[in-house]
């Protein structure tokens, strides 16, 4: 083997290496990146990233944590879910603690894909305004989305942050889909 080609390969092996050291890492918290979710259903046959479609659609979900961090008090952000006939591409809209939001996404198994996202253009005071913005930027950066065994809608980025919603109570949702 020439050294060009075991340099390659050492090289490879100790980037696989870090990664999978960085993955079972702490967060710069100290805490365990999974702790405040529960383990993500098994994903079944047939389904769409692990759930089947009813449990995405005709509800809305009401975020209590974006990207790890708690959504302030007396703010809301929520989400509600339109698959295409395809059940493969659909459409997200809500409220984003200001304004109302919508964009199109596209889910393959629990990968997702969430295009730029248009929303109202309402001024509101800087904690909704920040929090709105963590939201939409957490929504932008999705790369997975499933349902946790507790029932859950969970979005997690590429660094494993997680932005986790519950079911609202019924009567309790924008109807942003409508």
């Amino acid at each position: 083997m020439n050294r060009f080609l075991r340099s390659t390969v050492s090289l490879a092996l100790a980037a696989t290496v870090a990664l999978l050291l960085a993955a079972c890492s702490p967060d710069k918290e100290g805490q365990d990146r999974n702790a405040d979710t529960a383990d993500a259903a098994a994903p079944s046959s047939g389904s769409q990233g692990g759930f089947d479609r009813s449990t995405l659609e005709d509800r809305t979900w009401r975020f209590d944590r974006v990207r790890g961090e708690p959504v302030p008090e007396g703010l809301e952000i929520t989400l509600e879910i339109a698959l295409e006939s395809n059940r493969a591409n659909g459409r997200l809209a809500g409220l984003a603690a200001c304004n109302r939001y919508t964009a199109d996404f596209s889910l393959d198994g629990a990968a997702v894909r969430v295009g730029a996202p248009a929303s109202t253009k309402r001024a509101c005071p800087p904690p909704a305004m920040a929090a709105e913005a963590r939201f939409l930027d957490a929504l932008r950066s999705a790369v997975t989305l499933t349902i946790d065994a507790g029932g859950r809608l969970v979005l997690a980025d590429p660094d494993g942050r997680r932005s986790i919603s519950r079911p609202a109570a019924a009567g309790d949702g924008t109807d942003a889909l409508d």
